[in-house]
């Protein structure tokens, strides 16, 4: 799910370009969207879909599993001394 949400919506379909939306995704963008997303992707998919929503409509292959639990990417570094790079720049 994170690949999915780094790569597939967050890059290819411009959406971490969130603060400031300036058409640049930089590396505290994007690794915040993923960790924002992450969650809300596998509510979607706990809700019995069976398709990733977006533009290339990933399919999921569920299995069941003893215990549910919430993905949330924590080894990410936020804090204010991490270089912000811009890594995607958007062609308007």
């Amino acid at each position: 799910l994170l690949t999915y949400a780094l790569i597939e919506e967050g890059l290819r379909e411009e959406r971490a370009d969130q603060s400031p939306r300036n058409n640049a995704i930089t590396s505290r963008e994007l690794l915040t969207f993923g960790a924002n997303r992450v969650p809300e992707l596998h509510r979607f998919i706990e809700g019995g879909e069976e398709k990733l929503p977006g533009s290339r409509g990933a399919r999921v292959k569920r299995e069941k599993q003893a215990e549910t639990y919430v993905q949330r990417p924590a080894l990410f570094d936020f804090s204010p001394a991490s270089r912000n790079t811009v890594i995607h720049t958007i062609n308007p």
